[in-house]
């Protein structure tokens, strides 16, 4: 950002002085106000350059990371994804064979500064682990579950990193049967953690699921107290030959 504005600010720049030396007259000078239309024109040239350039940076990056993974035989499933509507998408990569790893069979990167970063990694379908996006509205959702609890941790993305913001457990009580409601540390009722839920999670439906068998199109809600994780279309994933001959283009 800092760079488009010098940018701008450099050409508006040539702009003014060019429009005081035609405007000059021997012994007198006045400075020509710069017309909103050159303005305006400089300040798309300098986006423009700018988007090319991180274009480009962002397609390098990436490049050398599916090629990594491709080597390596850990993943064979790719896709960008636009979380903050910032013209530079993240990237998703999975591996269809779904195996328990430890490093993750689903993974979400991001460049920041030139360099990767790798914003969440997880075993999708293992103990209810998913990765979800809400494309455009800078929302990444990571779930899980186990002897009946669920933990839904919300993000965003800020700066080339993520920001949780918000943090909610059902914590299943089996001695007396019954759930008990987190968020964050902070213990509430069932009331507060629907609302809680239905703002921080199912106003931002549709997500994508970045799932090893594809990525599903995913509505989630809560009914009743229990989570409804419905899956309304799934996408095929890019092959490493497909996502290289897409990242070679930009």
């Amino acid at each position: 950002m800092i760079d488009l504005k010098m940018k701008l600010m450099s050409v508006v720049a040539v702009i003014t002085v060019s429009a005081m030396i035609i405007s000059c007259g021997v012994g007198s000078a006045r400075t020509v106000e710069v017309p909103e239309a050159a303005v305006a024109k400089a300040a798309g040239l300098a986006k423009a350059e700018e988007k090319a350039s991180s274009g480009e940076e962002y397609a390098s990056v990436y490049l050398d990371k599916i090629s990594e993974y491709d080597k390596e035989g850990k993943a064979d499933s790719y896709a960008l994804i636009d979380v903050n509507d910032d013209d530079i998408p993240e990237l998703a990569v999975a591996s269809s064979a779904g195996e328990l790893d430890e490093e993750g069979n689903a993974h979400l990167f991001t460049v920041s500064d030139g360099k990767l970063v790798e914003l969440m990694s997880l075993s999708s379908g293992y103990d209810g682990n998913h990765i979800f996006v809400s494309e455009g509205k800078n929302v990444i959702l990571r779930t899980g579950s186990m002897s009946g609890s669920e933990t839904y941790d919300v993000y965003a993305l800020k700066d080339g990193e993520l920001e949780q913001t918000k943090g909610l457990i059902a914590l299943y009580d089996f001695e007396n049967d019954s759930y008990i409601y987190y968020v964050g540390e902070k213990i509430i009722s069932e009331q507060q953690y629907t609302e809680e839920f239905t703002e921080s999670i199912s106003e931002y439906n549709s997500y994508t699921g970045i799932d090893y068998d594809g990525l599903n199109k995913t509505d989630i809600t809560l009914e009743d107290g229990f989570t409804n994780i419905e899956t309304i279309s799934t996408k095929a994933y890019m092959t490493f030959d497909e996502m290289k001959e897409l990242l070679g283009s930009k």
